[in-house]
């Protein structure tokens, strides 16, 4: 009994540990239930796919499957796991799903519908400005915005484009149903009840916004279109100027223009000169709603647009062309460079003479540069044929003169650049042709001589290149030749050598008369002597004649090998010495041995003196002895000795001087210098 209440004690024990010891579960996080905090959400955020839970009301309902709804604090949209029962604009839903980011802003995903109560109003919309529109503030949301129609075209099979300006910006409105009876809804200040939507890009930006309209009820026209036949006919000298008895809202609607036509482009820009004040004409830029058939140049023709400040001047936006009547080509007026700085001929046709200094394609079609007295500008003529003008010339251009760009000073706004508009080829005219020297050709020739110059540098970079080459092939075989040398006089005279000395080591051990033993001991020391000299050359031979060596390590080496009654000799030199070429060091190894040869066979010295030391570029060699001294008339040579001639011919090889100097206590100086290698 007691061992079971032992074994239960221990088990509850273990169960109480374990319970302690397991891990916590993270309580589930409580669902959204408003539209502004999903909203508030970031892409992060919403990828996590939290619960969401909220009760709205049904604002718009796209036909590809997306539904927007709206609560007291924001709108939102949801993609539904099946088709929606039956769902109407203005139903109170309870929405449950996941977050998921959208192309904007967060909505729910994987949703589920509950149908709380159906609705016979949609939900209240919010007043907006063009500001709130293009910020995204109430995106998905239901808005009401006053504007003036601008634009009206169809949308697709079913539905219509509205471009309506609000102030000095424009919005497009995509009415989901077709224009009924030919409502001309163009000129209209309406107020309107849609969606604010939008374009998105891939950065999660919104491009351009618009509104979703789901029928024309939600259009509440607040002035009527004025008949095109009763909208007034202003001059292009009165358009948007100050005038004290407008109510302030003539600016935004429809004009009528009646004018000659000055051009008229493909991409539909018409240049107009008034015709109602003959005595100063003013022209204007007219952009047309519509592309349509062109006018022909001079043609009388009326046409109904928004005015609209665009650039430095006025002009006519969404133009539709009422009437036209033939007429006679206009003529251009004649224009100083100096008159284009006023800004009065602005959209005007003028001529202007100057020189072409420069012709280049561009996508609009052919640009040139006129200059004249240091001012300049750019021509544009449209198409793909290239004007048959050389560069240079002094030309004449006739075109639509538009200024592109202004300065401020004080409160006045001054042209700074401009651009003429070319009609056809036959506005450009050559009045003088180009000299035929001309900087072009100036720049082919020069072209011509650099590339001449580059195949030269070319040619002696391939020569060199050559040089190089055949130098190193020659260093390989004289290399080559050296070390097959080097084998043959190994192979054969120093085995030769060492095959007398053992003879000589085998007859010095008999007994043999003193005068025979000394003759055979001196025989021994001079092969011994053969044999270290033929060694000294086969390390010659095998190393490569370019290749850095120690010049003062081999005079060391030098004086190491030195027989034991040889002078004391000595080496001296002034700091550190340049590493030289093999040939060299061994031209100049040779001269020092042979040096030390007629000390030890002439001079009767007691020490020697080798003396190292470079100054400037040169390196100067002196041996010097204390023996008897020699004549330089000797260092001539006399039959069967060679030696300093030896001397010489080593030190013209390696572009060196020597000296022989008598010394006046006794002795001689050997004085070689050569100058160090490039």
């Amino acid at each position: 009994m007691r061992l079971r209440r032992w074994s239960g004690g221990v088990t509850a024990l273990l169960l109480s540990l374990w319970v302690l010891a397991a891990p916590a579960q993270p309580a589930a996080s409580p669902p959204i239930t408003r539209a502004i905090d999903l909203r508030s959400l970031s892409a992060e955020e919403a990828a996590e796919e939290r619960p969401v839970q909220i009760e709205a009301q049904v604002s718009f309902i796209e036909s590809a499957g997306t539904i927007f709804v709206q609560d007291e604090t924001g709108g939102t949209f949801f993609r539904p796991i099946k088709p929606a029962p039956n769902l109407s604009v203005g139903d109170r839903v309870m929405v449950s799903g996941v977050t998921f980011p959208g192309l904007y802003l967060t909505g729910i995903d994987r949703a589920s519908i509950q149908v709380r109560q159906r609705g016979d109003a949609p939900p209240p919309a919010r007043d907006a400005t063009v500001d709130d529109l293009f910020s995204g503030r109430f995106h998905y949301q239901r808005v009401k915005v006053q504007g003036v129609v601008r634009r009206q075209a169809p949308l697709d099979e079913s539905g219509t484009l509205l471009v309506l300006a609000i102030g000095p910006r424009q919005i497009q409105l995509h009415v989901s149903v077709p224009i009924q009876d030919d409502t001309q809804w163009v000129d209209s200040e309406v107020v309107v009840t849609g969606l604010a939507a939008g374009g998105i890009n891939d950065r999660r930006q919104l491009v351009q916004p618009y509104l979703r309209v789901a029928s024309w009820d939600d259009m509440e026209v607040v002035r009527p279109a004025i008949p095109v036949s009763e909208t007034p006919i202003v001059s292009t000298s009165a358009i948007l100027r100050f005038d004290p008895s407008a109510e302030g809202t003539e600016s935004i609607h429809r004009v009528r223009i009646s004018g000659r036509v000055l051009a008229a482009f493909r991409d539909g820009r018409l240049f107009l000169r008034d015709a109602s004040v003959p005595e100063s004409p003013v022209a204007i830029a007219v952009d047309l709603a519509k592309a349509g058939p062109r006018p022909s140049l001079g043609s009388r023709i009326t046409i109904a647009g928004f005015p609209s400040m665009k650039g430095f001047s006025a002009e006519i936006e969404d133009a539709v062309v009422l009437e036209t009547s033939p007429g006679e080509p206009p003529d251009p007026m004649e224009a100083s460079w100096q008159e284009l700085k006023s800004g009065q001929l602005d959209a005007e046709l003028i001529t202007l003479t100057g020189v072409l200094t420069d012709l280049f394609r561009s996508a609009d079609g052919w640009q040139m540069q006129l200059e004249h007295d240091g001012e300049r500008l750019v021509a544009t003529l449209p198409g793909r044929s290239a004007p048959d003008i050389a560069p240079q010339s002094f030309v004449t251009a006739t075109g639509i003169l538009r200024i592109e760009s202004a300065v401020e000073r004080g409160f006045r706004s001054q042209p700074e650049r401009f651009r003429l508009l070319l009609r056809s080829p036959e506005d450009l005219q050559v009045l003088k042709a180009p000299p035929w020297w001309t900087a072009q050709r100036l720049f082919t020739l020069v072209a011509i001589l650099l590339a001449m110059l580059g195949l030269g540098l070319v040619w002696i970079a391939i020569a060199r290149q050559s040089r190089i080459l055949e130098t190193r092939i020659a260093r390989e075989a004289a290399l080559e030749e050296r070390q097959r040398i080097a084998r043959e006089f190994h192979d054969t005279l120093e085995q030769e050598l060492a095959g007398l000395s053992l003879r000589l080591d085998a007859a010095t051990s008999r007994p043999l008369e003193d005068k025979t033993q000394r003759l055979l001991e001196t025989s021994r020391h001079l092969v011994t002597r053969i044999q270290t000299e033929a060694r000294n050359l086969l390390t010659d031979l095998r190393t490569d004649a370019d290749a850095p060596t120690d010049l003062r390590e081999a005079i060391l080496d030098l004086i190491r090998r030195q027989p034991s009654n040889a002078p004391q000799i000595s080496l001296v030199d002034s700091g550190q010495l340049p590493r030289l070429p093999a040939s060299i060091v061994h031209h100049l190894h040779m001269i020092v041995q042979e040096t030390i040869t007629n000390v030890l066979k002439h001079a009767r010295a007691s020490s020697v003196t080798i003396q190292l030391r470079q100054a400037s570029n040169k390196i100067s060699l002196n041996v010097t002895d204390d023996g008897v001294g020699l004549d330089p008339e000797q260092t001539r040579g006399a039959p069967g000795h060679f030696g300093c001639m030896g001397i010489r011919e080593r030190c013209r090889k390696i572009g060196a001087e020597v000296v022989w100097t008598p010394r006046p206590e006794g002795g001689t100086q050997v004085a070689i210098t050569f100058p160090l290698p490039s």
